[in-house]
């Protein structure tokens, strides 16, 4: 980890908890910093600390930030209140709504309103789902159709931005790899809690739920490719904001049951470590252990928001870290649901989209009567290749680790260290 990320999780947490900033105590590149933030879409809470003290920070850099604040919090600030609108509306019409995830969390930070979210994510019961997409529609709401395998339906509205409508928490494919006994969104309307937003009341998970939801959404994404800093905070804050509602037995259960106690204690550890808060706030013992924490905040450096910088590296480590969960825990369901994604690989490849195939043959996609023709020569000649082993069909599962790109090698390693596998 750089000085230059230790600094920005700093910075971070004072925007996040209102408190003072001190200034960086080795030589600092105040450009990285801010390409730090982005990267981890938390931009307009570092701004913050940036903003209101003596820092050290260029002229240059303080006033293209403190703009940005300022646009970015009086947009999010309408955003949020057309939210809250659409749900009243939707509740009016027989919808029960929760609000979850970002928007919500938001009133744990010192500002909410600089916690920005790329979307808004609200909880729908499944028998609600058409009557919800009709309104959504009538609202001004541009709708694309669920896929069968997702748990959320998605809509763009010119204010409010996307909205993902959730008939679940967690979709099936991480549900049957994460928490086998998942019942959180089963109680969710009867357990529901009214809460508010700058006087507005809403409702949402009870604390214990939420917190879980929380947990398992952040770890399903460190399994997919990695987390992000935000997602840390939003536990951090979550946790402690709400640490004498939470049901601690049971959030530790729930993650010794599904092997991920060890990680969460590492990153409570890191936000006592490196942005203020104490032991005490957390319903588990944090960590002390310096080599794991490092080891997750290097993946979080280097892989950006969510990972993305190597995706295809975290999709590949994803897959095989599903199927040794499969093979050892003999899940026949899983390991079927695996040779089907392998199946459908293998047969995109030989029988690619026109537009994939376009990307070789760019005639096919004016004359598109000639993709057979194309397809029969593609054959042959990619045929050849990969018989003589010039050329690997690529599987994003792969059950031999010893096969592995060196980055998806280094994130099950990073899963070994963490006592995930």
């Amino acid at each position: 980890m750089t000085y230059e990320m230790q600094y920005l999780m700093h910075l971070y947490s004072c925007g996040a908890t209102g408190r003072e900033a001190m200034s960086p105590t080795q030589p600092l590149d105040w450009e990285k910093v801010v390409t730090l933030a982005v990267e981890q879409s938390i931009t307009y809470t570092v701004a913050l600390p940036i903003k209101m003290y003596d820092l050290g920070c260029p002229a240059h850099i303080k006033e293209r930030m403190t703009a940005s604040l300022r646009g970015a919090a009086l947009k999010n600030s309408i955003k949020t209140d057309a939210v809250l609108d659409l749900i009243e509306k939707m509740v009016r019409s027989g919808i029960p709504t929760l609000l979850i995830k970002g928007t919500d969390v938001a009133r744990c930070y010192k500002n909410p309103e600089c916690r920005v979210s790329a979307d808004t994510d609200l909880l729908i019961q499944p028998e609600n789902e058409e009557r919800a997409v009709k309104l959504f529609e009538s609202e001004g709401f541009t709708m694309k159709d669920r896929p069968e395998t997702s748990n959320h339906a998605v809509g763009t509205h010119p204010t409010i931005g996307t909205v993902e409508l959730h008939i679940q928490l967690i979709s099936n494919e991480f549900k049957n790899v994460l928490q086998k006994d998942w019942t959180v969104e089963d109680n969710a309307f009867r357990t529901c809690v009214k809460t508010e937003y700058n006087g507005r009341a809403y409702s949402t998970l009870e604390p214990t739920d939420n917190l879980i939801y929380l947990t398992y959404h952040m770890i399903k994404h460190f399994l997919y490719g990695g987390v992000s800093l935000r997602m840390m905070m939003d536990n951090a804050l979550y946790a402690k904001t709400h640490l004498d509602k939470i049901d601690v037995a049971r959030y530790e259960s729930m993650l010794n049951a599904s092997k991920f106690l060890y990680f969460m204690q590492a990153i409570f550890g890191i936000m006592v470590k490196y942005c203020g808060f104490d032991g005490a706030d957390f319903p588990i013992k944090p960590i002390t252990e310096d080599k794991d924490m490092l080891a997750i905040l290097d993946d979080l450096e280097s892989g950006g928001w969510q990972g993305q910088k190597a995706e295809m590296d975290g999709i590949t480590a994803w897959y095989c870290y599903r199927y040794n969960e499969a093979v050892s825990t003999e899940n026949k369901s899983e390991l079927s649901n695996l040779r089907a994604r392998r199946f459908a690989e293998l047969k995109k490849t030989v029988f690619p989209s026109v537009d994939s195939m376009a990307e070789s043959y760019p005639v096919v996609r004016e004359r598109r009567y000639l993709y057979p023709y194309y397809l029969v020569h593609r054959l042959f000649l990619k045929g050849f290749e990969y018989l003589r082993g010039g050329k690997q069909i690529y599987h994003s599962i792969e059950k031999d680790e010893s096969r592995l790109t060196e980055g998806a090698k280094e994130r099950i390693e990073l899963f070994k260290e963490l006592k995930i596998m």
